[in-house]
């Protein structure tokens, strides 16, 4: 199995997860933060197992309303992110993921560096975006709600993940 890291490799069962961040932005749209390729093994195991993000398999997407006419799709190239897992107790779990807002992508460069300075990201004074889980609950059927919190420009806001 490639792009699984040593210690996740199990062909029991594998489940793969997309996280979907939502944040709401006054005035500027609604960010959709989407980390695809977030490996989550459902393997049974007595005790808590902790994984790193693979990165080299993984992207951060958002989309974000342009004045109400279209959206527009971006995404961030610097991210890190851990789980940990614990299936006999879920409260045990946890998320947490960070991202560097200066790797913002919008693929014009132009648009990159605007995003960048302080009318946006404010990258200087906020380098970074992070998501902490406060709960994992089962919804069934192979799927999680993870509630958390979501740190935007030194602002905390709560978000659910399902």
């Amino acid at each position: 199995m490639s792009g699984i890291p040593k210690g996740m490799q199990d062909d029991r069962l594998q489940t793969s997860k997309c996280l979907n961040f939502l944040w709401e932005v006054p005035m500027r749209g609604t960010i959709i933060f989407s980390t695809v390729a977030l490996v989550l093994p459902a393997l049974a195991q007595a005790e808590p197992m902790a994984y790193s993000l693979d990165t080299s398999h993984s992207r951060v997407f958002f989309t974000v309303s342009h004045q109400g006419y279209t959206m527009m799709r971006g995404m961030f190239r610097d991210f890190d992110g851990a789980l940990m897992y614990d299936e006999d107790d879920l409260s045990a779990s946890s998320v947490s993921m960070t991202i560097d807002a200066a790797s913002i992508d919008m693929f014009h460069d132009g648009l990159n560096n605007h995003l960048r300075n302080d009318d946006f990201f404010g990258v200087e004074t906020h380098p970074t975006l992070t998501f902490e889980s406060t709960s994992v609950e089962d919804l069934g059927d192979s799927q999680l709600r993870i509630d958390g919190n979501l740190t935007i420009l030194g602002q905390t806001h709560p978000v659910t993940l399902d």
